[in-house]
Parts: structure tokens; sequence; C-alpha cells
């Protein structure tokens, strides 16, 4: 009888429609660039819980502190004796490796992105066209992004 109650509540409409809002905004919020499930359930975890405006805010803060402090502590703290670490053999065939590595990584996020895309005309006008606006003009990245989310868009509504 415990069992059926918890099936009742859980599966109640009300229960159910927070669970898909909450499905379509953790989807929507971790599809953006840049920002990992890490950082999706640190932004997202406040508003699971009712902790107020304070909660929100101290929740963001500490979203942003854990997402931004690792690299700033690099920048600050690292880059005294940069110049010098570079000058060491070792050092400098593990920064290679690390360049390998990421260059690797690079490669294997965009097969894995351009994976589920059919090889169509269109989309290998539009990939070509971004890359050659990255490399051949002082067009800015973030116009060329927001362009290219619109003819997205557009092409993605407007074509069959």
């Amino acid at each position: 009888s415990n069992l059926a109650h918890g099936f009742g509540v859980a599966l109640s409409f009300e229960n159910l429609l927070f669970a898909l809002l909450g499905c379509v905004i953790g989807t929507a919020i971790g599809v953006l660039p840049g920002i990992g499930p890490v950082a999706t359930i640190s932004l997202l975890l406040p508003i699971t819980f009712d902790f107020g405006l304070v909660g929100f805010v101290m929740g963001g803060l500490i979203a942003t502190a854990g997402i931004f402090l690792p690299g700033i502590f690099l920048i600050f703290f690292v880059i005294r004796f940069w110049d010098q670490l570079k000058l060491y053999r070792p050092v400098r065939a593990a920064l290679e490796g690390v360049n390998a590595v990421s260059c690797g990584m690079l490669i294997a996020a965009a097969y894995l992105l351009f994976k589920p895309l059919e090889p169509n005309a269109v989309h290998i006008f539009f990939i070509l066209g971004t890359y050659s606006l990255l490399q051949f003009t002082k067009v800015p990245s973030p116009v060329i992004v927001a362009v290219g989310i619109l003819l997205g868009i557009l092409t993605q509504n407007l074509l069959p």
C-alpha cells in the first residue's frame, strides 16, 4: 500500500509537469556552448530547493567561483614563473603532449558534432563559409556565431 501511494504521488499530474519542465530547462541550459553538466547542475540546483532570492544569488556565486577560480589561480600564480619553466626540456615535451591531446580532443568533438548532420550541400556550404569567414576576414567571432545561429534556425525551419 505504501508503494502504491508512492507511485501515486510520483505519477501525479503536477509532479510529472514539474519533471517535464525541469528536463526542458535543463536541456536548454545544458546545450549552451561552454557549459558542461557540472555547471548546469550548479546553475539549476537553487531552483530545485526553495532558498529564496538569497539562495539563488549564493548558488550563482558559488557556481561562478567553481567554474572560474581554477583558471584564475593558474593565471595569477603560474604566470610568474612560466617563462623560466618553459626552458626545461621535460616541460616542453609535456606541453607538446598536452597540445597533441587538446588537438585530438578538438577533432573528436568536431567529429561528434558533425556526425548527426546529413551531408547535404547546405550544411557543407555553411561549414566551409563559417570557416572561411573566421580564417580570412576580420569579422568578430561573436558576430559570425550569432549570424550562424540565425541562419541555422532559418534554414532548419524553411528548408525540408
